[in-house]
């Protein structure tokens, strides 16, 4: 059975989770995401905790730890460990990875030992003004609800770091796509229409 491997890209606010929530839920696959992941890693504090943790996972705690970036051998590490579970015996999603141009070789590299390859690579397209007005109305309803906005979600930072660093790290990634992914796998929609349109477009997509 051809097994469901997706790659959803798109800048940050541009609604990739909200997305992603329908295709786990319509396609039983686990989402996988980097963030996720080392958030994750960041909470084991206890030493039954650390413990349970793989190899990979206290490499990227201890980094987080010292302040390091996660270099590209350790995410591979961790999302090579993470595919092999059970849960992804039919497929996942994978969200913040690919990052780079040398994770998406090794990614392409890590498939084909095991005979899989990527089925769909959406790539959700939201222009900067949309971008920054959905993070200026997301920090204004966490305020209103009483709670503290992230640091990154203040409209100068998002434009200033997150776009940058998304500019710089996986555009490169998709281009890479662009030459070499086989027809019919890589998608670019419109992400700045309603959540229910956009869902329907991806989905098309999902169902061919």
């Amino acid at each position: 059975m051809t097994k469901n491997i997706i790659i959803l890209f798109g800048p940050p606010a541009a609604g990739k989770g909200t997305q992603a929530n329908v295709l786990i839920s319509k396609l039983g696959i686990p989402q996988i995401s980097t963030g996720d992941m080392f958030r994750e890693m960041a909470k084991a504090e206890t030493p039954e905790q650390i413990a349970a943790l793989t190899e990979s996972q206290r490499t990227v705690k201890n980094i987080m730890a010292s302040g390091g970036l996660v270099d590209d051998e350790t995410v591979n590490s961790l999302i090579k460990d993470r595919v092999a579970q059970e849960d992804c015996k039919n497929g996942y999603l994978l969200d913040g990875f690919p990052r780079t141009r040398n994770q998406a070789e090794v990614l392409d590299k890590m498939l084909a030992s095991t005979n899989d390859s990527i089925k769909f690579i959406i790539n959700m397209n939201v222009d900067d003004e949309e971008l920054i007005k959905r993070v200026e109305n997301r920090r204004q309803e966490i305020i209103n609800s009483g709670n503290q906005p992230r640091e990154d979600d203040n409209p100068k930072v998002f434009k200033e770091k997150r776009l940058n660093v998304y500019r710089e790290q996986t555009v490169p990634v998709l281009e890479y796509y662009n030459d070499t992914a086989p027809d019919g796998v890589l998608f670019t929609i419109d992400a700045m229409e309603s959540i229910d349109n956009v869902t329907k477009k991806i989905e098309d997509i999902i169902s061919g």
